[in-house]
């Protein structure tokens, strides 16, 4: 990555960042799987193209769900929730529900 000019963040190392004048591309990786975001079609194009030079890729454009978390992209933002892995927790640690009574 650092050979295409991407840093890698201090605080999450499985994030890299590239940023040149007004283009950004923001890629995370997780094991085999990544998302990559970018401001910029052209710059987002070059850097697949870079990619499948060098690895065996499959490319989606329509992204819904990464590593557990669903994804929904809007016109302005991502919103990003685990509804589906707090639904498992639910299901396989169910808490007791215990129903006190008192004078009160």
């Amino acid at each position: 990555m650092e050979a295409l000019g991407f840093k890698s963040d201090e605080l999450e190392p499985s994030l890299y960042i590239f940023h040149r004048c007004d283009v950004y591309i923001i890629v995370w990786v997780h094991v085999d799987d990544g998302i990559v975001l970018s401001n910029s079609k052209v710059a987002l194009g070059e850097f697949k193209a870079n990619l499948m030079e060098s690895l065996d890729l499959q490319w989606s454009t329509n992204v819904e769900k990464i590593v557990g978390l669903n994804l929904a992209v809007y016109d302005e933002m991502i919103a990003i929730n685990q509804n589906q892995l707090i639904q498992q927790i639910i299901h396989d640690y169910p808490c007791p529900t215990w129903h006190q009574f008192t004078t009160l």
